[in-house]
């Protein structure tokens, strides 16, 4: 998951009464525009959470990334969304007072909010020191309009904290930004954090500054569609219905089998679940090899008729019985 497109694209939020360290993380997106979260500003300026910018507001970033990373770029306040104000709020939207440091580009916005099980890498600025960190994560899904769960199920390596509001969701399947991270949980167990979409980002900035977006990539590669990719996914629909029917009315088990690379998983996600209707997707499990473990509880209540959930999905349940786990 190679971090090169975005990397200078990357924006260090200085705080006003200490220019060399960062109070978050911003994005640029296009030649003079910057996103970052509004709560990161206020920080940056030592304001309340909920103020009115000014035209003397003014900020110092950086291009931490780029061949000048010490340079200090002004910035003024072009419009800003406290937390807590719509779909989904917290967004600050900056404009720069000169060009930036050579080596600076913008990254691509990624018009999109359902991302379920995207694999994306996360910058940020955590360290006093000015270095850059990123986290390896996954999309889990929507938690709210305009607002993406997070997770990085892994034990080590960097987790995203404090630092990284307003640093990029960067997916290299859409490849350009797909996120911006909004919400982190303090807790140093837990690897959960939240992020305004794309989509969100776009409607955004594209307002008051013109700043574009591009539409989710159709073309996966190896990856498989999801849930969220139904209008892509096509030439299936009736082995979905078939699948969909079998699950629901005639309340069958199903196992769809095939070679590697064959769309099984494209057509179960991107093309079975949205089939099965509003209420029995939400009584639907979906779990993949990774998740077994962690998921176990709602797994043996599910296949003992109790819970929430009526049916089950495992998706490549091939690697668990490979790996010799939990099936």
């Amino acid at each position: 998951m190679p971090a090169a497109p975005v990397e200078a694209a990357l924006v260090g939020i200085r705080f006003a009464q200490a220019p060399g360290s960062s109070a978050g993380t911003g994005i640029l997106v296009s030649e003079s525009t910057v996103l970052t979260c509004a709560h990161v500003v206020s920080r940056a300026l030592g304001r309340p959470e909920v103020f009115t910018p000014g035209p003397d507001d003014r900020l110092s970033l950086s291009f931490p990334l780029t061949g000048e990373p010490d340079a200090a770029v002004g910035a003024g306040i072009v419009h800003l969304e406290p937390r807590n104000t719509g779909d989904p709020g917290d967004v600050a939207v900056l404009r720069l007072l000169s060009p930036p440091p050579p080596g600076a580009r913008p990254a691509p916005l990624v018009a999109a909010d359902a991302l379920s099980h995207t694999d994306v890498l996360v910058g940020g600025l955590p360290l006093d020191r000015g270095l850059v960190a990123w986290a390896r994560c996954l999309v889990v899904g929507r938690a709210a309009p305009g607002l993406l769960q997070v997770e990085d199920q892994r034990t080590l390596g960097m987790r995203v904290q404090q630092g990284f509001s307003g640093g990029p969701l960067w997916s290299p399947v859409h490849q350009g930004v797909v996120g911006m991270v909004a919400m982190v949980d303090p807790s140093p167990e837990q690897r959960t954090s939240f992020a305004i979409s794309g989509r969100a980002l776009s409607r955004a900035a594209g307002g008051p500054t013109g700043a574009g977006a591009v539409p989710p990539a159709p073309y996966r590669g190896l990856h498989p569609f999801e849930e969220g990719d139904r209008d892509l996914f096509f030439g299936r629909e009736e082995l979905a219905r078939t699948v969909a029917a079998d699950l629901v009315r005639r309340g069958r088990n199903v196992l769809l089998t095939g070679p590697s690379g064959a769309g099984k998983s494209s057509l179960l996600l991107a093309g079975v679940l949205p089939e099965m209707g509003e209420e029995d997707r939400e009584r639907c499990l979906v779990v993949r090899p990774d998740d077994l473990a962690r998921r176990e509880g709602e797994l043996e209540e599910a296949a003992a008729g109790e819970g929430p959930f009526r049916f089950i999905l495992v998706d490549q349940v091939e690697e668990a019985v490979e790996a010799g786990g939990p099936a």
